[in-house]
């Protein structure tokens, strides 16, 4: 009997991060078919360097993704740039050593790619991603009100959101995740 060898199918896996300032939301998209494999917010202190890189060290070493997408800071309010750079300067390491390709859109190209849907608000978004995969739905927050605290379930949202805009995107190379 001839030996065979078996090469494991590799699978082509987006990871999308979304940091906010106590953690971190997380999507991991595996493409042909279309489906999410596992999604979720990591939470630690804002000044856990540590434990921030090893839940992304999991990620990675776990689900062996094929690109990486982050938010652009550049066009971010300033609170919300606070947390990408702080997410970005304690990963970037990380990130680069992983041979992953990292790619960065703008809350605009989101915007942009969920322009069919006539949606154009983060909350918007969010329903029309927890309509195309139902078992987001039971994540999805209420809309919040003006004085109150964005959920943290919003950043699975926003992190697949941002996985789906690179679906999308005409864009074909990555931009470096060391010139954040």
């Amino acid at each position: 009997m001839d030996d065979i060898s078996y090469e494991p199918i590799r699978r082509e896996r987006i990871l999308g991060f979304d940091p906010v300032g106590a953690g971190f939301g997380f999507v991991i998209l595996e493409i042909d078919p279309l489906q999410l494999v596992d999604w979720g917010v990591a939470r630690h202190s804002p000044n856990a360097t540590e434990q921030r890189e090893d839940a992304v060290r999991k990620l990675l070493e776990l689900y062996e993704p094929t690109a990486i997408v982050l938010e652009d800071v550049r066009e971010t309010r300033l609170l919300r740039r606070n947390a990408l750079n702080v997410f970005t300067e304690t990963t970037a390491e990380l990130l680069s050593q992983s041979g992953v390709p990292v790619y960065r859109y703008s809350r605009q190209e989101i915007r942009l790619a969920f322009e069919r849907s006539g949606e154009f608000t983060k909350h918007g978004i969010a329903k029309v991603l927890a309509a195309q995969f139902p078992e987001l739905e039971s994540r999805l927050p209420r809309p919040r009100k003006v004085w109150e605290s964005e959920d943290p379930r919003m950043s699975i949202f926003d992190a697949l959101s941002l996985v789906i805009t690179r679906l999308v995107s005409s864009r074909p190379s990555p931009r470096d995740v060391a010139r954040l």
